[in-house]
């Protein structure tokens, strides 16, 4: 399944291995499907951690999506060249999360900038998060008219703004209502 792309066509997603593991992979003219496992980095990761997907690509290569580790979900960013770092222990603190807590990379953008979803637990409480690519700062989304927030998208930055879109829904509802973020990082 393909979920995104950048602007020099390498695609990334997921794809079910013969054991029925979902991995991740980046596709490129040159090398076609790879699985990001076995051409990335898990250095300092659990035995057994692996890439199940990606979400987006930067024009920099830099890809963002979700990995098991721990027996969890997990959040992660791979710039090539580097280990893969699991991204949910920052974005836990820079939401004021615990241990427990979880993270989802969504989105990433060429400032690498990264739009995802921090999840309590217990509860399963969504709350969207925009990561400024140059700072590390964690920037909650928030609610949007009374709503929790699941952020999908981000754009690149102009003059300094970024925006964020995804979707808010009601505790307990079905009904899913699309929102924008802006942040100015100037």
């Amino acid at each position: 399944v393909a979920e995104g792309m950048n602007e020099q066509g390498e695609i990334v997603g997921w794809a079910r291995t013969i054991e029925n593991r979902q991995h991740a992979f980046l596709w490129t003219e040159s090398d076609g499907m790879v699985d990001l496992n076995n051409s990335t980095s898990l250095s300092g990761w659990d035995a057994g951690s692996y890439l199940q997907s990606a979400r987006d690509i930067n024009d920099n290569g830099q890809i963002v999506g979700g990995a098991y580790l721990n027996e969890n979900g997990a959040a992660y960013v791979y710039s090539p060249g580097a280990p893969v770092v699991d991204m949910t222990p920052i974005v836990v603190a820079g939401m004021g999360g615990d241990g427990d807590d979880l993270a989802s990379a969504e989105g990433i953008n060429n400032s690498g900038d990264i739009a995802g979803d921090f999840v309590t637990v217990p509860g399963n409480y969504n709350d969207g998060y925009l990561l400024l690519g140059d700072t590390g700062e964690v920037i909650p989304i928030g609610l949007v008219n009374g709503r929790r927030t699941h952020a999908k998208c981000i754009t690149n930055r102009v003059d300094g703004v970024v925006q964020v879109s995804g979707v808010s829904v009601e505790e307990g509802s079905i009904i899913y209502h699309a929102f924008r973020f802006t942040y100015d990082t100037v």
